[in-house]
């Protein structure tokens, strides 16, 4: 009888762990933003990817943003050690052009903005590499995205 009590406070107490969800306007971690702008209907497409592995597609400035599929924490570990092995928050990148790409970090105590676009904005390689590899995958998770997938506001 002692077992099965035990059992069934283990089992209680297991059904009510949840890892915190968040948002990313209310994340406390580092955040990497990728996206593309500009063009004839300056339309934004961005990705937001929080630390804790959540993804979300859509912008503030839209006013709403929706979760994606999370990445692993491995896949979520390997861009972060990425973005900083690679330097990105010392480059100094400001040139947008018409069309334009850009990648915002933002940590409790720091924040960092590139954008590139322009004819003579010549990013480095490893950072074309790096946003392309990004955009391709959170690309391929949005497709799933379906009208009853969840909104945030």
């Amino acid at each position: 009888m002692l077992r099965i009590l035990c059992l069934s406070i283990c089992i209680l107490f297991l059904s009510n762990c949840r890892t915190t969800s968040y948002t990313p306007y209310d994340y406390p971690g580092e955040i990497i933003r990728v996206g593309t702008g500009g063009g004839f209907t300056g339309q934004l497409r961005e990705f937001c990817l929080l630390s804790n592995g959540q993804l979300f597609f859509g912008t503030h400035k839209e006013g709403n943003v929706q979760e994606l599929e999370a990445l692993t924490k491995e896949e979520t570990r390997q861009i972060f050690r990425s973005f900083h092995f690679m330097k990105f928050s010392d480059l100094e990148i400001d040139k947008p052009g018409n069309m334009y790409h850009y990648i915002k970090f933002s940590a409790p105590d720091n924040e960092h903005f590139i954008q590139w676009g322009a004819h003579d904005a010549n990013p480095p390689r490893e950072l074309t590499i790096f946003f392309a590899n990004l955009k391709k995958d959170f690309n391929n998770r949005a497709r799933d995205i379906s009208p009853s997938s969840k909104q945030i506001k």
